[in-house]
């Protein structure tokens, strides 16, 4: 089981720096560091469209970047390494 230690809280509709932006390329375009950012870098996870490795740019390779965020995260957790 995994215990919730702390939560926190965000209202992102008044976000000064979440006002939406424009997508500079076409899906599946940007691949420069992609395979990096997709690797964990200490207790850092990246996630999003524009850095799956499968449907890049698309809201399935959101949402599979951030499956597999939380897969690594819950691996972790649960062998005590994070």
């Amino acid at each position: 089981d995994i215990e919730v230690l702390e939560t926190a809280c965000h209202d992102w509709a008044t976000d000064e720096y979440s006002k939406g932006g424009f997508m500079l390329h076409r899906p599946g375009h940007f691949t420069g560091g992609a395979v990096e950012l997709r690797q964990p870098h200490g207790r850092m996870h990246f996630v999003g469209s524009d850095i799956a490795g499968v449907e890049a740019g698309a809201i399935e390779g959101a949402m599979d970047t951030g499956a597999h965020a939380a897969r690594s995260i819950g691996a972790s957790l649960s062998n005590g390494s994070y």
